[in-house]
């Protein structure tokens, strides 16, 4: 016999983004990451999107990984134009989703990337996120109903 405790989940408010003035979520091309396609074409069209990006202030990098019940990881790197790079690392524990740990991570990244913004920038500065999470901007695009 065996037994489940409901832990309710408080849906994410997304409060670090509604500092943001303009949040623009992008996916990559319909069919553009087909099992089919060589790894070679895949990182070309990658690296293609990426570099639109080059002359934003900051890049945040997010990925999570999951074993189920075993064990889970995110990490976070912040990219500035000019400057160090700086990069979060969290064990998350018996995570049950790559969903849950991919939210740690881009919340991770996005609080330490604050910080340093905070403590750098004294205008306004440009800012772009890569995530490998679908769902997870989803979810963000669903909250802040763009």
């Amino acid at each position: 016999m065996h037994g489940t405790i409901e832990v309710p989940i408080k849906p994410h408010e997304a409060t670090v983004l509604q500092l943001a003035e303009r949040a623009c979520l992008n996916t990559a091309v319909p069919g553009g990451h087909k099992t089919e396609t060589p790894e070679k074409e895949e990182r070309v069209h990658t690296m293609g999107r990426v570099q639109r990006f080059n002359g934003y202030g900051y890049q945040l990098w997010t990925d999570g990984s999951v074993t189920l019940d075993v064990s889970s990881g995110a990490e976070a790197l912040v990219c500035p134009l000019n400057g160090k790079r700086e990069k979060v690392t969290l064990c998350g524990g018996n995570l049950d989703s790559s969903f849950r740990v991919e939210c740690v991570a881009v919340e991770a990244g996005l609080h330490r990337l604050l910080r340093i913004i905070e403590m750098n920038e004294s205008r306004k500065t440009r800012v772009v996120a890569f995530t490998g999470s679908l769902s997870l901007l989803v979810a963000l695009k669903q909250e802040l109903r763009l």
